[in-house]
């Protein structure tokens, strides 16, 4: 035959096909040879495509079933577009395959054009593909309008869409044209009756048909499906033991029957009968054996839903990194999930899952898969699951416009699936963006309309939790909805809330002045992060940990330790000092060289007014210098008032600062003094001034060149006699170059400048830092001080110290704790901190050679940061290039190595981070000129734009005058 074929088709014409020369859109000359052969030429051409012995792409299984068509062949077509369907792992070729096999057929009329279309609308009924589905049942519909079995696939065809109205319609049409004496036909047309009643609500209807279908079946399959339909309303009505009952049963007539599918099939559902229960270790163990069952049998479908259940009981015993997992394993069964639809569902769910584990990238490409799977045809409630965790992805890159955009296009197509799920979750993340943006009055809006349809537990937690944020940042007393939102929230189980929450009441407590209070919902708070860190992967651990959320309750965690008194005129979320030499509490411990200068310029430099900026790295102890400025400076029986600017929005910053009058916003109901005001004759702190918005920049300023301000909503001038000291941990200068950060200010500011070395660049100083905060921890523990032990601070050498002083008292804080003794000694470090545990597995370094006190060389400037540590509290930040390389290239492969070895970060995600800030330093160096940081770089220009798009860095808009 293919001798036959070679002589009929030509040579290259077989060669052509043979070389794997079969696409989209084959050659006119191919099809040319193809038309003028034979039909016996056209099969043995088509069965050399489906041989071992060629390429066994989809597009050649696609070509070879075009070729059965020619010769008549259908019954063979039929089985090769299969297996095209089947090989195609590209969703979007799949796609492209069924619409080309589309035409193909539609030309093709009689009794075999309409077996070819029948057997197409049940293949994709069974991939999922539902719009498919029906577009093959109308085009049979031309050829036989009153065909039974046509209109009850298009009525299963319209249930997987959603239209149960037209799926009526649809079913009772086969019912009335279905043969007299076909009982099995009418069974399963009463069986999916049945089915349309239930997803409608209409339970005694459901139950009416589904019985009617278990009576008149013929086959034990169709048996066993409508018992299925009567097994979920049972479970729809709550009755959890006769489900549970009612499955099993199932389950042996599946067996005694031999209809596999349908045994595993009442299993799952037996499972989750047990796990509506709360019976979650039944469950799982039922869904374990199923899953294995599965396995074993090659039931892709009872694997899938197995896993996904086991993803479930796993998220619900909050074991979130095995949930993590299955839902993962669960995405590699498409076709066994019926295809696109179910797949992108379980893709959206994931991606929320990732996002609340901190995975920001990974959810966001999960989402853009997602996306590419439904090929642009997402029907209304995969677009609102998708718009709705990608308005989270942006809230949590701190992009609102975005997530604004997101959140009301997902509000449209939730309204528009009818899914109320989707819908109140939507409203609940458009109150997070507007309480972000500080628009308090749609934060009440968008409450309002969650509250109304809100029905699942978490979501009314979630409400209550924002309604009490909300009643906060209008000034208002928001201590009861905060407790009315924890008593909610307990009762949700969900343990990101409760750390929410009871972080709330923490930052509420602490407004009021209780610092006892707000140190013990502070603890609730780091108890629950700590549950949820201990059972992720350290991987997820890491990125967890990193959550913007978890990184502001380490500071309040750390915050709330250091604060020994709140004045009564603070009752917001920053307090009021007024320190004195007699409280050395907090204080500038070293000999170091760098200190020592910073000392002598304190002194110097307090005596004047002028405005001071403070720069230095998130931890090394910024505010403890404006402390010294202001104890040193004529100033100090004044108040000194700390903001930290980075906590607070625009408006409620720009109140926080100057006060506001009765009835300038929602909320105002009584004047309120600024901090300006308060710091009257004193001195005002301004931590992360590089955080501040435009417009708050534009009314800072005025004040500095003014000495006076306007309350917000208020005309009346008012003297500012204030000394003014601001702080940052970013470089201003680029800000400037890059537009996000006025000129004028930044010359105003930069006047004096104040530089605080990190830890890792003195660390001759530690074994003195070490012994101070010791000290302090002793006086609040009240207990004797510990020390540390040479092999302890040997260790503590080795490290980076990426969060300097803050890092090293948390750990100090953690390890004193759990150690024996009077001495910390390096097992103690070890047993209790992750990151030096891994420097301690990966052996000494160079920076462990000689005398600690020699060890405090200069080093390069910032790169790559290093992981944040679980059990030392780091605090992250945001901004690019914290955290130092190592001494030397050796050490940091040791460092590297080790973080890879414990799993904390893993190969390509150093080299990412290496990447991208070489390409942020070349463009700064650059000024934004690619092509000149492409030579540096001595990369191709076309591949650096495409990079600084993926890394979001910021380039010069026009390289004419570099």
């Amino acid at each position: 035959n293919v001798g036959v074929a070679v002589d009929e088709l030509g040579a290259r014409g077989l060669a052509s096909l043979t070389a794997g020369v079969v696409s989209a859109a084959p050659s006119a000359e191919l099809d040319a040879l193809a038309s003028s052969a034979s039909d016996d030429a056209r099969r043995a051409v088509a069965s050399c495509l489906l041989g071992s012995g060629f390429n066994p792409d989809p597009w050649a299984f696609a070509r070879a079933a075009e070729l059965f068509v020619l010769a008549g062949a259908f019954d063979e077509a039929d089985a090769a577009v299969s297996s095209a369907l089947k090989a195609g792992g590209d969703p979007q070729v799949s796609a492209e395959i069924a619409s080309r096999w589309f035409d193909v057929v539609a030309p093709i009329g009689g009794a075999g054009g309409l077996e070819l279309r029948v057997k197409a609308a049940q293949r994709s009924l069974f991939l999922g593909e539902a719009a498919d589905a029906q577009r093959w049942c109308e085009s049979a519909a031309t050829l036989d309008p009153n065909n039974a079995t046509i209109s009850l696939l298009m009525g299963r065809a319209l249930i997987q869409l959603g239209d149960l109205v037209a799926a009526r319609v649809c079913l009772a049409k086969a019912e009335a044209n279905a043969a007299a004496g076909d009982a099995e036909l009418a069974a399963r047309v009463a069986a999916e009756r049945a089915e349309v009643s239930y997803l409608g609500g209409e339970l005694e209807e459901a139950a009416g048909h589904a019985m009617r279908a278990a009576d008149i079946a013929v086959t034990p399959r169709t048996r066993l499906a409508a018992r299925g339909t009567l097994g979920k309303i049972l479970l729809a009505r709550g009755s959890w033991e006769l489900a549970d009952e009612h499955f099993a049963e199932d389950a042996l007539a599946a067996s005694s029957t031999g209809e596999i599918t349908a045994e595993l099939r009442a299993r799952l559902n037996r499972a989750i009968a047990l796990l509506s229960k709360g019976r979650l270790d039944e469950a799982r163990t039922l869904l374990d054996r199923v899953l294995a069952d599965g396995t074993r049998l090659r039931e892709e479908r009872a694997r899938a839903y197995a896993l996904s259940n086991l993803g479930l009981v796993a998220y619900r015993q909050h074991d979130y990194g095995a949930a993590l997992q299955y839902w993962e394993q669960t995405v590699n069964f498409p076709q066994a999930l019926r295809g696109r639809l179910a797949t992108a569902l379980t893709i959206g769910n994931l991606a929320d899952l990732r996002l609340r584990l901190g995975l920001v990238d990974h959810a966001e490409h999960a989402i853009a898969f997602g996306k590419k799977l439904l090929s642009g045809s997402a029907p209304p409630r995969c677009s609102a699951l998708f718009k709705w965790v990608s308005a989270q992805i942006a809230l949590a890159r701190g992009n609102t416009d975005l997530a604004r955009r997101e959140v009301e296009s997902a509000l449209v197509d939730a309204q528009a699936s009818g899914e109320r799920d989707y819908l109140e979750s939507a409203h609940i993340v458009a109150a997070r963006v507007a309480l972000e943006d500080g628009d308090l009055a749609r934060v009440g809006l968008a409450l309002d309309h969650a509250e109304q349809i809100a029905k699942s537990p978490r979501a009314q937690a979630e409400i209550a939790i924002i309604r009490a944020a909300h009643l906060r940042a209008m000034g208002q007393p928001a201590l009861d909805s905060a407790n009315e939102a924890l008593q909610v929230a307990r009762k949700s189980g969900e343990e990101d809330l409760l750390s929410e929450i009871h972080s709330l009441l923490a930052t509420l407590h602490r407004d009021a002045g209780d610092v006892l209070a707000a140190q013990a919902h502070c603890c609730r708070a780091i108890a629950v992060r700590d549950q949820v860190a201990g059972g992720l992967p350290p991987d997820i651990r890491a990125a967890f940990l990193a959550k913007p959320e978890i990184v502001a309750l380490s500071r309040l965690q750390s915050s709330l330790a250091h604060e020994t008194d709140a004045e009564e005129e603070a009752p917001r979320t920053q307090r009021v000092v007024a320190r004195s030499e007699s409280n050395p509490a907090r204080e500038m411990v070293g000999d170091d060289p760098a200190i020592r200068s910073l000392a002598i310029a304190i002194k110097k430099v307090a005596k004047s007014n002028s405005t001071v900026l403070i720069r230095g790295e998130s931890g090394t102890g910024k505010e403890l210098v404006a402390d010294a400025l202001h104890r040193a400076s004529d100033r100090a029986a004044g108040p000194l008032v700390s903001v930290n600017c980075a906590a607070l929005v625009e408006t409620l910053l720009l109140s926080e600062l100057f006060g506001h009058e009765k009835g300038a916003f929602t909320g105002a109901s009584a004047r309120r003094r600024g901090r300006f005001e308060m710091a009257e004759g004193g001195t005002l702190f301004l931590d992360e001034i590089g955080d501040i918005s435009p417009r708050t920049q534009v009314a800072l300023l005025r004040v500095l060149q003014e000495k006076t301000f306007e309350r917000v909503g208020g005309t009346a001038p008012i003297r500012a006699n204030v000394r003014v000291v601001c702080a940052t941990h970013r470089d201003l200068r680029a800000m400037v170059e890059r537009g996000e950060f006025r000129e004028d200010l930044y010359y105003r500011l930069r006047g004096i400048t104040l530089e605080v070395p990190a830890l890792r660049a003195r660390l001759g100083d530690l074994p003195k830092i070490a012994d101070h905060l010791l000290a302090r921890i002793g006086v609040e523990r009240n207990e004797e001080p510990k020390q540390l032990s040479s092999d302890a601070l040997e260790l503590f050498s080795r490290h980076r110290w990426p969060g300097n002083i803050r890092e090293l008292e948390n750990v100090l804080r953690a390890v004193s704790l759990f150690a024996d003794g009077n001495v910390i000694t390096a097992t103690d470090v070890i047993d209790n901190v992750d990151d030096l545990r891994a420097i301690a597995q990966a052996g000494p370094g160079p920076t462990s050679q000689g005398p600690i006190s020699l060890r405090s060389a200069s080093l390069p400037p910032p790169s790559v940061r290093e992981p944040v540590s679980s059990a030392s509290s780091v605090d992250a930040e945001d901004d690019e290039g914290e955290g130092l390389l190592p001494e030397d290239e050796a050490n940091a492969t040791a460092v590297a190595y080790a973080q890879v070895r414990q799993g904390a970060v893993s190969l390509s995600d150093i080299k990412r981070q290496i990447e991208r800030d070489c390409i942020a330093r070349a463009l700064a160096e650059t000024k934004g000129n690619i092509t000149r940081a492409a030579a540096l770089l001595g990369m191709k220009r076309p591949r650096l734009s495409q990079l600084v798009k993926q890394y979001s860095l910021s380039a010069a808009s026009s390289e004419g005058n570099s």
